[in-house]
């Protein structure tokens, strides 16, 4: 005789121990609905680069069981670094198909391609997209604001690069996004239209700072080579001519335009050789100023004298009363460590992209281009005299062919500028790609689409360098400056600001569309915890974010706005 399944007694449930949360029905369906945070497990995998498509079903419910406090605060501490699930931003990789069909839409993502650098060398990429124009014209910046205010503007500067690369990186990663016009996109959207036109905008700035700097940099190339070349080949007229230097550079460097990414062994190895040739520059500089300026013994004896002085408001007063005065310094410091618009490449360029190490490659890039940066300034301004300074410094220093160091310093000086175009036309290369739709959010843009947007972008700053006298010169810098400051310290500052302080936050164990209100008793206080806890560990970024980034991004721009406006009356 069968046994009767109804007849026999049910095992008692085991008692659940004191201090061990048991997760409710209610509370198992709302973690079970989540689809927009990782486990501790797929952070890590993320984190370490170590994440792969594999064969799993990756449209399965995401289950997060909580079997007690120790579980809750290893989770805890994953969610309150704002890591996205990255499914969310790349639905392409959960459509069917296993195998070589997802590994390709895999490499064709250009979002997740895996870099390939060293922080080393991420880190030289980082500090050759950051020395340029601005680096040259530390000189005359130092002498707009006085060597003891200076100084220290100097320093706060380089900290505000390194601080604003950061802070944009975990904002994106809070967004789940890894371009710059998303993360705009993300904070400044106000329905499905606006954060279309935000990022559109954001395109458009990125694509015409890129032009500027473009534009910018190949004049000053071409007046860096000129008075050397004419100096050296007098019956070749067609060697020094503004044609002839602004066209060879622009083709010489088409060969590093081509990489798809600041990954390429190609775009390193030329930072780093850019990068070796620098100290030499400094060298020669310091060293030319010194002779031909005020001698060593008058530069010891004046670095003396001005440190002795009560600096304080006498100093800001007599600055403030030049042709520009000390906020057009302030905002030629901020522009020559700005580089944010290459932010997300970079850190796309790493062979392990976790925020831990894009910090130590940034500071390891801002601490080596401070330290060229510094000494630049100084030098040359306690040397050479009258004050302020030229903005091109090396207009105080003989011409070429009276002396080899000189000529040297200025093929140097073109070369380093040369060896930072592929950074500048990246970004703006891809912004025109994206507005274009020759490059979606889940797809790269195909070899011939870069081909033609970089041939054309060339094909609009090669003509304008060389038609462009120095007025068109004062132009595209001013354009570059303010789009630089806007880009790399304003907007992010803005971006954080409203994420995190005007909207409200992002869920991290509910599901948004609930709430709290309508959430279990227990998610809802395990929520507010983990608000709590992100928002603390959030505060050396606030503080960082009102006290300088803000304040210098809106003053910076606010008085780029009106030098330009000023220059076009």
């Amino acid at each position: 005789m069968s046994p009767n399944p109804a007849s026999e007694p049910v095992p008692p449930t085991p008692p659940t121990p004191l201090g061990v949360l048991t997760p409710t029905a209610s509370s198992t369906s709302a973690l079970s609905s989540l689809d927009s945070e990782f486990t501790a497990d797929d952070e890590h995998a993320v984190m370490t680069d170590e994440y792969t498509d594999g064969d799993e079903d990756e449209t399965s419910a995401l289950v997060v069981p909580i079997r007690g406090q120790d579980s809750l605060d290893e989770a805890d501490r994953d969610e309150v670094l704002g890591t996205p699930m990255f499914r969310d931003e790349f639905p392409d990789e959960e459509e069917g198909g296993t195998g070589r069909g997802r590994r390709r839409k895999r490499r064709r993502d250009p979002s997740l391609r895996q870099g390939l650098l060293s922080v080393p060398l991420a880190a030289a990429n980082v500090a050759n997209s950051t020395l340029g124009l601005g680096f040259l014209a530390l000189p005359h910046a130092l002498s707009l604001t006085g060597l003891p205010l200076g100084i220290v503007l100097i320093s706060l500067t380089a900290l505000l690069s390194a601080g604003a690369h950061i802070v944009l990186v975990n904002t994106g990663r809070y967004l789940g996004v890894r371009k710059y016009e998303d993360v705009g996109g993300g904070a400044l959207a106000v329905g499905a239209r606006g954060k279309g036109l935000t990022k559109a905008v954001l395109r458009v700035m990125i694509a015409l700072s890129g032009l500027a700097l473009m534009v910018s940099y190949l004049l000053e190339i071409s007046n860096l080579l000129h008075p050397v070349l004419s100096h050296y080949s007098p019956s070749l007229p067609t060697l020094h001519s503004r044609a002839f230097l602004t066209l060879v550079p622009a083709l010489l460097i088409i060969p590093f335009l081509y990489p798809r990414s600041f990954s390429s062994r190609l775009i390193s190895r030329l930072s780093v050789v850019a990068l070796l040739t620098y100290p030499v520059l400094l060298g020669l500089v310091a060293a030319r100023s010194t002779q031909y300026g005020a001698g060593a013994a008058s530069v010891s004896a004046s670095t003396s004298a001005l440190w002795r002085r009560a600096a304080g408001v006498e100093v800001l007063k007599k600055h403030a009363e030049t042709k520009r005065g000390v906020w057009g310094g302030i905002s030629l410091m901020a522009f020559a460590f700005a580089s944010q618009q290459t932010t997300f490449p970079h850190h796309r360029s790493l062979r392990k992209s976790s925020q831990r190490t894009f910090n130590l490659t940034v500071l390891i890039a801002l601490s080596l281009t401070f330290a060229l940066s510094l000494p630049f300034a100084i030098v040359p301004y306690l040397s050479l005299h009258p004050h302020p300074l030229p903005q091109d410094i090396f207009a105080r220093l003989p011409l070429p062919g009276t002396d080899a160091g000189v000529d040297a310093a200025h093929v140097l000086a073109a070369f380093g500028l040369w060896a930072g175009l592929p950074f500048v036309l990246a970004p703006a290369r891809e912004a025109v790609l994206r507005m274009g739709r020759w490059e979606t959010e889940h797809e790269e843009a195909g070899t011939g689409a870069r081909v033609a947007v970089s041939a054309a972008m060339w094909l609009v700053a090669v003509p304008s360098a060389v038609l462009g006298g120095v007025r068109a010169k004062d132009v595209w810098q001013k354009v570059a400056m303010l789009l630089g400051l806007a880009l790399g310290y304003l907007l992010p500052a803005l971006f954080f600001i409203i994420l995190h302080h005007v909207r409200r936050p992002r869920a991290i164990v509910i599901s948004a569309s609930d709430g709290l209100a309508s959430a279990d008793a227990l998610l809802a206080h395990k929520e507010r915890q983990l608000q709590r806890r992100r928002t603390g560990r959030r505060l050396w970024q606030d503080l960082f974010i009102f006290t300088l980034m803000l304040p210098v991004g809106l003053v910076t721009v606010v008085w780029q706005v009106y030098a330009l406006f000023r220059h076009g009356r």
